[in-house]
């Protein structure tokens, strides 16, 4: 690949260039100077200006996590801005030094330059078909789907809330506290485990102090934690990063807090039923 690279870009005798290309560059923080390559833009030979850039996270969420979002948004104002000759709209995007191509339409050097120059994106490509993370709303409303299923004949309406947004009074004033599985003397987190590590530490810990501050100002004597982990496949680094962050977190519930962790949707659904004195159809 090297050696093709070098024939595109070397310049044969008496032969203008068919274009520039520069590479688009994003610098995640300015104190440490990091480049990262996020795309490729194109000026052909007639003043066209053509850019791509990386259109999901692919590599960069092994680096950044969720943050890696906020690096694909610059990449698409950087390809916004080279598209229009404009100046760059954040210190966090720069542009290498435009150098000329040969032998190839701009279509090409773009898609050559792309695919050779911006490593981030391999990722992406290998695994376009991926399942979509669940996040915490979309397990919510699956689990309360399947609690509706499969407590068709008990009372499972008193357990999901009309809004899971509640205030309680705590000492240090009124608090706004979400419960999503609650019921007169009960109370329970619901969550994803489908993100990074340290967003997952810090889901679970807001959960848990939410059904602590409703515990103490209710009276609760039941409270749980249902934690549901990534269904889809992923890399073992990956999973133990999660299950790291699970762990982190849940040796701090209360002893009398039922802590279930599973995979399976329908598991965990019946595992809420059971907590909540309810069996499952």
């Amino acid at each position: 690949m090297p050696n093709q690279l070098d024939d595109l870009l070397k310049h044969p005798l008496e032969q203008a260039p068919a274009g520039y290309f520069s590479r688009i560059r994003i610098i995640p923080d300015l104190f440490s100077d990091e480049v990262l390559n996020v795309g490729v833009g194109v000026i052909g030979a007639d003043g066209r200006r053509h850019a791509r850039v990386i259109t999901a996270p692919g590599r960069l969420e092994c680096l950044y996590g969720d943050a890696a979002d906020n690096l694909v948004e610059l990449a698409q104002l950087g390809a916004r801005a080279f598209q229009d000759d404009v100046a760059q709209p954040s210190p966090n995007i720069a542009l290498s030094e435009p150098r000329p191509f040969y032998n190839m339409d701009p279509e090409t050097a773009l898609a050559t330059f792309f695919r050779d120059q911006v490593t981030v994106a391999i990722a992406q490509r290998q695994s376009a078909e991926r399942p979509e993370p669940v996040k915490t709303e979309q397990l919510r409303a699956k689990v309360y789907q399947l609690l509706r299923i499969k407590g068709e004949f008990m009372n499972v309406d008193g357990l999901i809330p009309q809004s899971p947004l509640t205030i309680v009074q705590t000492e240090k004033g009124p608090r706004t506290v979400r419960i999503p599985l609650q019921s007169i003397s009960a109370a329970a987190g619901l969550e994803s485990a489908d993100y990074s590590g340290p967003s997952i530490r810090v889901h679970l810990l807001d959960t848990l102090l939410d059904i602590e501050y409703a515990a103490e100002a209710r009276g609760f004597r039941k409270l749980g934690l249902f934690i549901a982990r990534p269904a889809r496949e992923m890399p073992e680094k990956k999973m133990l990063e999660i299950d790291n962050a699970i762990d982190h977190v849940v040796w701090r519930a209360p002893r009398h807090c039922r802590v279930e962790v599973e995979r399976d949707l329908d598991v965990l659904t019946d595992k809420i039923l059971d907590w909540a004195d309810l069996k499952a159809a």
